[in-house]
């Protein structure tokens, strides 16, 4: 986003401009992830040559962090400053892999509305059942989108894209906003049941982006125009939504041991919990200093309805 502007000189940059940066260093991370996993295939191959003739400080070296830092970060950097020089070459392998990935979409979509159309007959009990359904419907959202996008690419050419893309991208536009209204609808339903926990928070932060890409993106397949033309501003607005949502999931603002532990105190002080079934682990383990901080005040607890059995347990 910054990039962006900034080469454009305006706050909000053209949307040319956000698709050339965002999908360039887009594929310039994968190649680089892929040129550090590469250097570490051969520190390792070249270790167990090594330990074939008996030498074994070249495969403990290479697991010391002195030694595993800096050599991955410095070969991320090389590769970065390397698909930066070449930028040509990286427009071109991006091209390929936007093009492979748009001729996915067809098939994701006919999956997602199979899905759709074959759900009223299962019902969503069975859904509910796996314990993952919204991670899974979030994931398919997440999948549809990006898709959508490697196929929209910077919009409507005369001859980009093909009608079957087309067809495809509107379905897709369509069938995003179910998929994300019953994750939400989970979501809701799991929290009212065990309350807030790191990853439900992380799924309701998951879950308010996906709302702002599903009403966008259905709303461009009626609106008139080139097609699907509103996608643009979606993706604008959504991406400025996903900097403030991670700013507040990284502050105390919305931090989620801090929301996990407050609502989970709350279910145990309100009753919705028995002191036998609350999860005490939970604010040792896994909630960090709030949950740390809430196990101790629990422990010295000394009014209130079980106070006894609940410090003793804490």
């Amino acid at each position: 986003l910054v990039t962006g502007a900034n080469a454009d000189r305006r706050w909000i940059a053209t949307y040319d401009r956000y698709f050339d940066q965002t999908w360039k260093d887009g594929v310039r991370l994968a190649l680089a992830v892929l040129f550090v996993g590469a250097l570490w295939l051969l520190l390792w191959l070249g270790a167990a040559l090594f330990d074939l003739i008996g030498v074994k400080w070249v495969g403990e070296t290479i697991q010391k962090p002195w030694f595993a830092f800096p050599a991955t970060t410095t070969f991320f950097a090389l590769a970065i400053h390397l698909t930066d020089v070449r930028a040509s070459l990286v427009r071109g392998i991006r091209t390929v892999a936007l093009t492979l990935l748009s001729w996915l979409l067809p098939v994701m979509a006919v999956i997602g509305a199979g899905f759709l159309i074959a759900l009223p007959f299962t019902g969503l009990a069975l859904l509910w059942d796996t314990k993952s359904a919204a991670g899974i419907l979030l994931s398919a959202a997440a999948a549809l989108i990006v898709l959508l996008n490697a196929a929209y690419q910077e919009g409507e050419a005369e001859d980009h894209p093909p009608v079957a893309l087309k067809w495809a991208g509107r379905v897709t536009g369509l069938i995003i906003a179910p998929l994300v209204a019953i994750a939400a609808y989970g979501l809701i339903l799991r929290i009212g049941q065990y309350g807030l926990t790191p990853d439900r928070i992380y799924g309701v932060a998951c879950t308010i982006v996906a709302v702002v890409y599903a009403a966008g993106y259905a709303a461009s397949v009626f609106w008139p125009g080139p097609w699907l033309k509103r996608l643009e501003v979606t993706n604008v607005i959504a991406a400025h939504l996903v900097v403030a949502v991670l700013l507040a999931l990284f502050s105390p603002i919305a931090n989620p041991s801090r929301l996990s532990v407050k609502d989970q105190v709350a279910r145990l002080d309100r009753g919705a919990v028995t002191p036998a079934k609350f999860d005490y682990l939970f604010l040792r383990f896994e909630a960090g200093k709030p949950g740390m901080d809430a196990l101790k005040a629990l422990a010295a607890r000394k009014t209130g309805p079980h106070a006894a059995d609940i410090a003793k347990r804490a």
